[in-house]
């Protein structure tokens, strides 16, 4: 580069860079994580290994990396006591970045988690207990494949829970269900909480309830229940089909609301003032406290 301001000239002894070429990884995509391809190391890493890959099929070749945790099962200490630079293996396809231009090997058999029901129950037994979570060492139910996940804090109880130990203590044999299987990262999520399936909320014209007051008592009844709130279907006058609203922990009752499972349940009537509508975000706020004026009245 030239500086005439400074009277400088700045030159270089290196090669002009190249763009790096876009790499296509549509052929790795589309392969899925079940079939097993020729690989080569080609370099060795203290986190996995690089490996050049040939799809079996279409001979499509591009280079992955299979992390430590995919090399084998079980720990492994040394990469370098599992693999060598130039020793060929048989890998499968975890998973593909095509805007980062990145793929995830394995060598190691496609995990039986893969694919389970999500709301199967499997046997467990705590490992270990974290102010985060417990790891569990899960057998599934069926084939008997025994592998270890974790149960994370929020997946314990329907309520919140301040000191995981008075819930959960190591040695103890729990129920959980698989959540999700990361086997890129070595990860299975599990959980010890009934599965929830909730009916799509239908689509319905909140404009009605911009004309309820404040201080108009609605009927409703509670549809479903989630640590943050209750959520209520409710009708404005001369609506034809109700919609559903959201009663936050905080507009549940004017006492403090640890768990709202003890204060409504599904199905119970109760009854409700609009404190907010945005129609065009379908969005119904709701309360079951009286409002202020009203309290101040009484």
């Amino acid at each position: 580069s030239v500086d005439e301001a400074a009277g400088t000239v700045e030159l270089s002894m290196r090669e002009p860079s190249q763009p790096t070429k876009r790499r296509n990884l549509s052929p790795f995509v589309v392969a899925g994580s079940a079939g097993w391809h020729k690989g080569v190391v080609k370099v060795l890493l203290s986190y996995g290994a690089i490996v050049k890959v040939t799809l079996s099929g279409n001979g499509a070749t591009e280079e992955g990396l299979v992390h430590v945790s995919q090399i084998k099962d079980g720990f492994l200490e040394k990469i370098e006591d599992e693999v060598k630079v130039g020793q060929e293996v048989q890998v499968r396809v975890v998973s593909v970045d095509e805007a980062a231009g990145k793929m995830s090997f394995s060598m190691r058999k496609q995990s039986p988690f893969i694919g389970v029901d999500p709301s199967t129950w499997h046997k467990g037994i705590v490992q270990r207990v974290q102010p985060f979570g417990a790891f569990v060492e899960v057998t599934l139910s069926g084939n008997g494949a025994i592998r270890e996940g974790m149960v994370h804090v929020a997946q314990i109880k329907d309520r919140p829970i301040k000191n995981i130990e008075d819930e959960i203590e190591v040695g103890q044999e729990v129920q959980v269900r698989v959540v999700s299987v990361d086997e890129a990262a070595g990860k299975l999520s599990l959980s010890m909480k009934e599965l929830v399936v909730r009916e799509p909320v239908p689509q319905v014209d909140l404009t009605p309830f911009e004309a309820v007051g404040q201080e108009e008592w609605l009927d409703g009844t509670v549809v479903s229940i989630a640590v943050f709130g209750a959520f209520v279907r409710v009708a404005a006058p001369g609506m034809d089909e109700p919609a559903q609203g959201l009663v936050h922990i905080t507009q549940i009752s004017d006492d403090y609301v640890e768990n709202i499972g003890d204060v409504v349940s599904v199905g119970d009537d109760v009854k409700v003032r609009v404190v907010s509508v945005d129609a065009e975000s379908r969005k119904l706020g709701l309360s079951m406290i009286a409002a202020q004026s009203e309290e101040e009245g009484a």
